[in-house]
């Protein structure tokens, strides 16, 4: 018996795929991958779904030496050093795959209808590192529906609860009130959604109302 114990566990188990589904709204969307979809390249993902509007993806990825001047939401350019992209218009960019525990930024053609992204890649367990000297942007591994509220999630962070300011982007084109911020604990945080966080200046880990050990 333990032999056949050991040699189970000396077998590798073959990770499972799952889909993800973002429902994109004309303009500007972020979302949050709670799978790594790097199997295939960006526009071999996009062609997958024929039909999409998707113009446009950008991934947050600041280098850790220049992450703590993040101080407010960013607009993607492709100068800026926080940003990787992909341009579906000129196949230009810096962005080739999609990988997990990573926020995007996705735009859809002016004019499309509301469209169902589906993303199938490998389930990642929640992972993220806070800074305490900027801006964050990340998502929760929340369940699927309409998710908890930012109070409910947040209860066994109270430091992080009382001093995060929030921010999201409501969807359309993007300026001065879009990201906007967000007041009061009430409102829901959907899975797969991205946020820009101020966590305040006491460290956090926080990621979930539980712990993977």
């Amino acid at each position: 018996m333990a032999l056949l114990l050991l040699l189970l566990l000396a077998v590798p188990a073959r990770a499972q795929l799952m889909t993800q589904g973002f429902p994109l709204k004309v303009g500007g969307n972020a979302v949050y991958l709670h799978v790594d979809a790097s199997h295939q390249t960006l526009p071999e993902l996009l062609a997958s779904q024929p039909g999409n509007p998707i113009e446009e993806v950008w991934m947050w990825a600041p280098p850790v030496s220049t992450v703590q001047f993040v101080t407010s939401p960013q607009e993607p350019v492709g100068s800026s050093q926080q940003w990787r992209f992909w341009n579906g218009v000129t196949g230009e960019g810096s962005l080739a795959r999609l990988v997990g525990n990573a926020a995007y930024l996705v735009r859809g053609a002016t004019g499309s209808a509301t469209f169902q992204w589906n993303v199938k890649g490998r389930p990642v367990a929640p992972s993220y590192e806070w800074t305490t000297t900027g801006l964050n942007f990340l998502g929760f591994p929340t369940p699927e529906g309409p998710g908890p509220t930012w109070e409910a999630l947040l209860e066994y962070a109270p430091d992080l609860r009382r001093q995060a300011d929030i921010f999201e982007y409501t969807g359309g084109d993007l300026g001065s009130s879009n990201p906007a911020r967000l007041f009061g604990g009430r409102s829901m945080v959907p899975r797969g959604k991205a946020f820009w966080i101020r966590a305040g200046t006491r460290y956090n880990r926080y990621f979930a109302p539980y712990e993977i050990t």
